[in-house]
């Protein structure tokens, strides 16, 4: 484990929410049965790094999902509960082919002196095509 790294835990839970991550163990879905694996390995007292070797998965996504029962609460037993998004269409069906097709160009049919593209030349090309509301990438700071 990294120096810098705590064990992290779930939060005790009451005889209703064990009960639940035992109904939950019972489940058809994998999602929801891993989920429950993970919180009731936790309640032990087991690690994360313990828990992902035990259910063949990373131990960051066991932190992930003690970090999320921790806030969200059973909530993190159903599925795409985790992180909820509500994805907004940033580009149309013609710009999304003309970004794809501008990929497939040199960066120098743009004035770069070089054949390969960065993320910033691609936010650059895309700003001065108007695909794009800035000229730097999300990387580098475009808000």
């Amino acid at each position: 484990m990294h120096a810098s790294m705590r064990p992290v835990f779930i939060r005790p839970l009451t005889e209703s929410k064990r009960s639940q991550i035992g109904a939950g163990l019972r489940s058809s879905d994998a999602f929801v049965l891993r989920r429950c694996q993970m919180v009731l390995a936790s309640s032990r007292g087991e690690h994360a790094r313990a828990i992902a070797k035990q259910l063949g998965c990373n131990d960051q996504t066991v932190r992930n999902v003690i970090h999320d029962f921790n806030e969200e609460g059973m909530a993190v037993l159903k599925r795409g509960s985790s992180h909820p998004h509500q994805l907004r269409t940033a580009f149309s069906a013609e710009e999304w082919e003309a970004l794809r097709a501008l990929i497939h160009r040199s960066p120098c049919d743009f004035g770069f002196p070089t054949s390969l593209w960065t993320q910033e030349r691609w936010a650059q090309v895309s700003f001065t095509l108007g695909f794009s509301p800035c000229s730097s990438s999300p990387v580098s700071g475009c808000v």
